[in-house]
């Protein structure tokens, strides 16, 4: 509500019957205008433009919506829950990486799972660095997936400090020193 050019009333909508609609060919307004669609329950449907709207987007993608702190929690929890199954399957196979099998003789599918078979009992951890004999007519190469090129130990572990993010928490109040110097976490604590 607006009295005399000033806010003299804020009223808190029900961001579940809240849509953000971009008015990308000026049908309202000006092009790429902003508008927030809220179906009230006694009033109905109602417009209204981006600078009548106070959003706070909390852990926005796309700069338009915010996601719900449940929903980032989730994926955050089961990313690293992925990640955790990435490292433990690596352990489990003596941190060897997949390998291509070429065979030149026929291969049908009583053969193909043979050669699989094969393969696959000499991986993991209790044959890391023994010597493996290979048929003449068999091709093996070794794939390359490092996980130190794809940032993988980075991005790995981050649980911590994603879950005091989405409470406002800072990370030095969780033993997490990594980035901190007495002088700021000085600063940090005040403004705690």
């Amino acid at each position: 509500d607006f009295s005399g050019g000033k806010i003299t009333a804020l009223y808190l909508l029900n961001s579940t019957a809240v849509e953000i609609v971009i008015d990308n060919t000026g049908l309202l307004d000006k092009p790429n205008s902003v508008y927030y669609l809220y179906n009230d329950s006694k009033k109905g449907r109602l417009i209204y433009p981006a600078n009548r709207i106070v959003h706070f987007k909390n852990f926005s993608m796309n700069g338009l919506k915010g996601t719900p702190i449940k929903k980032y929690l989730y994926d955050v929890i089961t990313q690293e829950k992925y990640a955790q199954k990435v490292v433990n399957e690596k352990y489990s196979k003596g941190l060897q990486d997949p390998i291509i099998v070429t065979y030149t003789g026929d291969l049908n599918e009583a053969r193909s799972q043979a050669i699989k078979k094969k393969f696959a009992n000499l991986g993991g951890a209790e044959n890391a660095g023994k010597v493996v004999p290979i048929p003449t007519d068999f091709d093996v190469k070794q794939l390359e997936t490092k996980l130190v090129n794809s940032q993988f130990f980075q991005l790995n572990g981050l649980t911590t400090r994603h879950i005091a993010n989405s409470f406002g928490v800072k990370t030095f109040q969780l033993n997490d020193m990594e980035k901190s110097t007495y002088s700021n976490i000085e600063q940090q604590n005040r403004a705690f």
